[in-house]
């Protein structure tokens, strides 16, 4: 198994420069055939999304809090997990996204494509989100 782990300041500056080093990290995971199915593009989706997520929502934009961040591949499974410091979230009291005026809102849609990707699970606290792709 494969493991690129970095901890961050709550800033999009910080996650932009983590996102670079962790497609970086990507590319070795491809070369050695552990990430054979999943694009560049799906990977940096559910990083983007995942790491907006802590940051705003998670942390509150609070740059004295963290965001540890993890990447690992093997043969079977490669997976992105993220995990702030903020008060966490329960997933099913969330508004459906593709429900009513729901549907136009300029955001709530993250999660949803997570979930489309690959298969999403969190913490009891709901401060960490995992997201497992297929190989």
């Amino acid at each position: 198994m494969l493991v690129f782990e970095k901890t961050i300041p709550s800033t999009r500056e910080a996650s932009r420069s983590l996102i670079r080093e962790a497609l970086e990290f990507f590319s070795l995971l491809k070369r050695k055939g552990y990430a054979s199915g999943v694009s560049e593009f799906t990977m940096r989706l559910v990083m983007d999304e995942a790491l907006e997520n802590a940051i705003r929502h998670g942390n509150r934009y609070n740059e004295e809090k963290i965001i540890l961040f993890r990447l690992m591949g093997n043969k079977k499974k490669v997976s992105v997990t993220v995990q702030d410091q903020g008060g966490g979230f329960h997933p099913d009291r969330l508004p459906d996204p593709l429900h009513g005026n729901n549907r136009f809102a300029p955001g709530g849609r993250g999660l949803l494509l997570m979930s489309n990707i690959g298969i999403v699970t969190w913490n009891a606290e709901g401060n960490c989100v995992s997201i497992e792709l297929p190989r």
